[in-house]
């Protein structure tokens, strides 16, 4: 009998060491490889190539996962561009956009049939913190690389949920799969900081894109589908933004708004150390950098607000009201959106009472041409009351509804309460 139970456990161990070993990079690259594809954009009259990522298989008769920021170009010009497909063996397809999720940089995409029963399947839950995870992609086009390291968790300061990779995605791997040891994707990559701080998508966004019905993507509707999306999205952060009671900051003779949710990050400064300077400064900045990718020249969703306390040192009057001047008149740049994207600033400017302050405000708004529920609002503000001292207020949002924006930029004015 006990001959019976160590025989037992050895198979116990056996079969064991025969799963991990089943289970390592090499032999999941192996039994992955012909699911793992170079995703290229083609500049048609050139017939080279504009854009490269990677993407993978997600079923058994074909369908591919990438990044939508991949493919972008291609569903927004497609009179301009191609869409292509490299596998394994070198072999060119051409492809077709079925579902994309802007917000959560997504895109469904198929060529000709590939009858695979080796395709990628979805992990619909994170795994533990700290666990192994190896991103696969095609780092500047060079060939299929797997990248070692380790999942924490989701990314604390963001909108959106993002997972935290401790390894090092470099360009050409967006839109490449994130694994478990066992195989499961547990995400897409997307993005990096560099220094091996690198960010996933989740993959249970990827199970929703692909569980959503769509008879077919026809090239008339995707301006539409990007503009509901963005504004979808929008209108959800903005309600839980307005919604939430937002941290005051003591700031010179001021409280004003800092973090207003815990994706908000703040920074201060000053230049007490220039004694030559005739003012004294101090500024304080919080946002949440966020960003949505729309287009290479167009991307939304920023939140910034920044604040100045001025000083004067020996300014006379005239001098310092120019100072002023001069910090009101700066606005905090949207970094994107030409004239192709967005309308020119229309600008207004009021002098208003805000708690028993005289204040001047400058508005200024533009409009999106092929997005026309969605807008970017700056305000800039200064106090007008004391000869020697100042607080300028700068607030930026972009990408939100005429309604929210109005809204949002009341609760900011209402939040800016003078103490002193």
């Amino acid at each position: 009998m006990r001959n019976i139970c160590v025989l037992i456990c050895l198979t116990h161990i056996m079969m064991s060491e025969i799963t991990l070993q089943a289970q390592t990079p090499e032999t999941n690259f192996q039994k992955y490889r012909s699911s793992l594809y170079e995703i290229v954009v083609i500049e048609k009259s050139s017939g080279e190539k504009n854009s490269q990522g990677s993407g993978f298989q997600v079923s058994q008769d074909g369908l591919l996962a990438t990044n939508y920021h991949v493919i972008s170009e291609f569903l927004l010009e497609p009179e301009k561009y191609k869409l292509e497909s490299i596998d394994q063996n070198g072999t060119h397809d051409n492809l077709k956009v079925i579902r994309f999720d802007i917000i959560n940089d997504l895109a469904l995409v198929r060529g000709k049939v590939h009858e695979d029963e080796n395709y990628f399947r979805i992990s619909k839950e994170p795994p533990t913190h700290g666990s192994k995870t190896y991103a696969i992609g095609n780092p500047h086009g060079v060939g299929m690389t797997i990248v070692e390291g380790n999942y924490n968790g989701f990314l604390e300061k963001s909108l959106k949920e993002r997972f935290n990779f401790s390894g090092s995605l470099n360009p050409g791997m967006s839109g490449g799969p994130a694994i478990a040891p066992a195989g499961e994707v547990i995400g897409v990559n997307v993005s990096t900081m560099g220094e091996q701080v690198s960010f996933l998508v989740p993959a249970k966004f990827l199970d929703n894109l692909m569980r959503k019905a769509a008879p077919g993507l026809q090239a008339e509707q995707v301006f539409s589908i990007i503009e509901d999306q963005l504004f979808q999205d929008q209108d959800d952060y903005m309600k839980k933004l307005l919604c939430s009671e937002w941290k005051l900051k003591d700031f010179g003779p001021a409280k004003v708004p800092d973090k207003l949710s815990p994706a908000f990050e703040s920074w201060g400064d000053n230049n007490e150390n220039k004694l030559h300077l005739l003012y004294k400064k101090h500024r304080l900045t919080a946002s949440v950098e966020d960003q949505t990718y729309v287009a290479h020249d167009l991307t939304t969703g920023k939140i910034s607000c920044q604040y100045y306390w001025l000083e004067s040192k020996g300014l006379n009057e005239t001098r310092f009201y120019n100072l002023v001047s001069r910090y009101l008149d700066k606005y905090i740049p949207t970094d994107s959106g030409d004239e192709k994207q967005v309308t020119e600033y229309s600008t207004r400017t009021d002098f208003v009472q805000l708690d028993n302050m005289a204040w001047k405000i400058n508005y200024c708004v533009r409009n999106y041409r092929k997005y026309p529920s969605l807008y970017d609002v700056i305000i800039n503000m200064a106090s007008l009351d004391d000869r020697n001292h100042a607080l300028v207020a700068m607030l930026t949002i972009t990408g939100v509804s005429k309604d929210n924006a109005l809204l949002f930029s009341r609760k900011f004015l209402e939040n800016i309460k003078w103490v002193k």
